[in-house]
């Protein structure tokens, strides 16, 4: 069965054999249909176990998906937030018309649909600082892959050679674990996220919502935007990539272990600190 590579090329620099299209970007793409994420989970899953072909691709997103899941179970801050096991949809925050399944409230469909096109206060149907801090949660999750990814090419960097699925999951996990710290860009764009307390409007529709100079899209794969930056959805804080999976070389085994071994010696690993506690406080 064959197992994971990883090939990404940082578009910004040109350096090539790891990431795919591994770049900061300041544009927001939502013109293309997006598979789900148990769609995208299930392909992936069959072509590895079936063994058909020697290459598949996961983006950043499903790459740390089993990581943050363990998270929300773990970590205080993020079982707050459940962004992964347990979106946030309208009816969490009553912008929605059904009363029960299936049954909806005509006249209230309405008004919802004629305050997001008009772009009204949110507060006129639910509390604002509860999209505010459910925006705060989209941040927080944009800033951890963002800047494990950037971890995680620098690990990659240092073995430059085909990379199996689970040696691939080993190094995205502690590239997690080894966050102390954020770059300026990230921490600068975080607080200016959290710390913006302008009042909520609708921007067309009641699952587009402008908090100051972000855009939430609420849905079952949310995504959030500070002006032209996608801070969390298929890129984070900017960022994205590729992975190629591929299987993985006896020398690329013994240098994942050797990344294994050290970080669990360091002092970062033992202290066992949640990542969110290294972000800037607003």
């Amino acid at each position: 069965m064959k197992i994971l590579i990883i090939s990404i090329i940082v578009i910004t620099i040109g350096v090539a054999g790891i990431f795919t299209s591994y770049a900061l970007d300041s544009s927001v793409d939502t013109s293309k249909q997006k598979k789900t994420d148990k769609e995208k989970t299930l392909q992936q899953k069959k072509t590895l176990e079936g063994g058909e072909v020697s290459e598949v691709s996961i983006d950043l997103y499903t790459l740390y998906l089993p990581t943050l899941l363990e998270l929300e179970k773990s970590d205080e801050r993020f079982r707050e937030c459940k962004i992964i096991s347990k979106p946030k949809l309208l009816k969490d925050f009553n912008l929605t018309s059904e009363i029960r399944p299936g049954i909806y409230d005509t006249i209230k469909a309405q008004i919802l649909k004629d305050a997001g096109e008009s772009n009204s206060p949110v507060s006129q149907f639910t509390d604002d600082n509860s999209i505010r801090l459910y925006r705060d949660c989209l941040a927080l999750y944009g800033a951890i892959i963002g800047q494990a990814s950037k971890l995680l090419k620098e690990d990659i960097g240092k073995i430059n050679s085909t990379i199996g699925k689970e040696d691939i999951q080993t190094l995205s996990d502690i590239s997690i674990q080894k966050i102390s710290g954020f770059d300026d860009t990230i921490s600068q764009l975080y607080l200016s996220i959290i710390r913006d307390d302008t009042p909520c409007v609708f921007n067309g529709s009641p699952n587009n919502i402008m908090c100051g100079n972000s855009m939430i899209v609420i849905s079952s794969k949310p995504t959030l935007s500070l002006n032209q930056t996608e801070i969390y959805g298929t890129k984070f804080f900017g960022y994205s990539g590729t992975i190629k999976i591929s299987e993985s070389s006896k020398k690329t085994k013994e240098s994942v272990q050797t990344i294994k071994k050290n970080f669990t010696e360091t002092k970062e690993a033992k202290q066992s600190i949640s990542p969110s506690k290294f972000l800037p406080q607003p």
